[in-house]
């Protein structure tokens, strides 16, 4: 087997090689290569020591000397050269308390999560595959190389590794694998929350299908979920945001959103994965994961769209059960509520997919309140707060609560949005 290989990585190769010392690519580059995948990292492992690859080259990091691990920076590309080692005792779950170098490769293999990621390449080697990572990619399995039971005990997040690398790669975790990833979910409580942040959103991102891997994990559901268990039709829902090009089609997309990259995916997903869940658990979930501001703040906008009932009429027979100026004034309140157009175009198509409705009209009456120019904020009207106050109307909350009163009107009747006419209806308020 040839396996092309990054050119940086290839001259550390060469030069280590030319030093005397053995040298391979390893672990996930390997795998990628191997699946026709573009690999984000070259990893180098090597039985050369860390003080002899800084020696060899002229731009080095010493990232994690107590582990054996150099960075070498060619051409302002950095490459972790790792030395062959033996882990000592994982006490705290995550990293070993030592490490012993050593000259055999096997040794350094044997040590890694799992078969697909414990092989190793180099051009004059060929492939190192002493735990059949090869086939196991060829019949698409998760497998832990040796003892999944020790593999978990070592380092918990591979727990959850596990299940990302299946929703990234479309693969079926082994049956000793799964059995030893559930008996060892409470381990999990040892792993940071940003940690276990990172690794979630792969997977709802790659797959959600796979969070139903999740749900077998009481001491995950309970730590990181409060209980809560997404429901098999919520995650199917969350699993149709990865085919919006099939069911809405490419001009579609292309006309209301420019194309996928404005379209929140995670947001929407994150909204139908806990659908049933109350909005306070959900952002205490979302902070508890170390989740930004912002990440929060579109979930949670999104999610308690879809779970209000208000404007539920909007969303039967496609747009028409009460007639298109409803379906209008309708979609304008929902603008004026979010603020933010392009979330509350997201929301939309998330209301749309979770009705199963079609989306044109939706859109198509959308679109035409932009580009009329009908007034759908406070922002947009023709008298402000200023003129209330001038004008000696309202005075402090009650300003608002007119401009809101005067909205209203405005949304129902968009004609009346000039300035004598509003003034004409504040009089007879008045």
């Amino acid at each position: 087997m040839e396996i092309m290989i990054d050119k940086g990585a290839a001259l550390i190769l060469d030069k280590i090689e030319e030093c005397g010392f053995e040298a391979f690519v390893v672990g996930g580059c390997v795998r990628d290569s191997i699946m026709a995948r573009t690999p984000k990292d070259w990893d180098i492992t090597t039985d050369a020591l860390p003080e002899d690859i800084i020696a060899m080259f002229d731009r080095t990091i010493p990232t994690g000397i107590k582990h054996g691990t150099v960075t070498v920076l060619v051409g302002g590309q950095a490459y972790e050269v790792t030395t062959y080692r033996i882990d000592g005792d994982y006490l705290d779950s995550r990293r070993p308390e030592s490490v012993e170098f050593t000259r055999n490769i096997v040794d350094d293999l044997s040590r890694r999560d799992f078969t697909i990621n414990a092989m190793a390449y180099s051009p004059s080697r060929g492939l190192v595959d002493r735990f059949s990572g090869l086939e196991d990619i060829k019949n698409k399995i998760i497998r832990c190389v040796g003892n999944p039971d020790l593999r978990f005990k070592e380092d918990a997040l591979r727990i959850m590794r596990a299940i990302r690398f299946s929703a990234q790669l479309g693969f079926q975790i082994e049956e000793s694998t799964q059995k030893y990833i559930e008996e060892n979910s409470l381990r999990l409580h040892l792993i940071s929350a940003e940690r276990i942040h990172d690794e979630l959103e792969k997977v709802i991102e790659s797959d959600p299908n796979k969070v139903k891997n999740l749900n077998n994990l009481g001491g995950f559901v309970d730590k990181f979920f409060l209980g809560y268990r997404p429901s098999d039709e919520n995650i199917g829902l969350s699993t149709k945001i990865d085919h919006l090009y099939e069911i809405f089609g490419d001009k579609f997309i292309e006309v209301n959103f420019g194309n996928i990259d404005n379209l929140l995916l995670q947001d929407i997903k994150r909204a139908y994965l806990f659908l049933d869940m109350e909005g306070q658990d959900l952002e205490k979930t979302m902070r508890a994961l170390r989740y930004s501001k912002k990440d929060i703040d579109k979930s949670l906008a999104i999610h308690g769209f879809l779970n209000d009932s208000s404007l539920e009429y909007l969303f039967e027979k496609d747009g028409f059960a009460h007639g298109e100026r409803d379906l209008r004034i309708g979609l304008k309140r929902i603008m004026s509520r979010f603020g933010d157009l392009s979330l509350a175009k997201n929301a939309i198509l998330a209301k749309i997919i979770q009705k199963n409705l079609k989306a044109d009209v939706y859109f198509r009456v959308y679109n035409d309140i932009i580009e009329s120019g009908e007034c759908f904020s406070i922002s947009q009207m023709k008298i402000d707060g200023r003129f209330i106050v001038e004008n000696n109307l309202a005075k402090g909350p009650m300003i608002g609560n007119l401009l809101n009163e005067m909205l209203e009107h405005v949304i129902k009747n968009p004609s009346d949005n000039e300035k004598d006419r509003l003034i004409e209806i504040l009089k007879n308020i008045y």
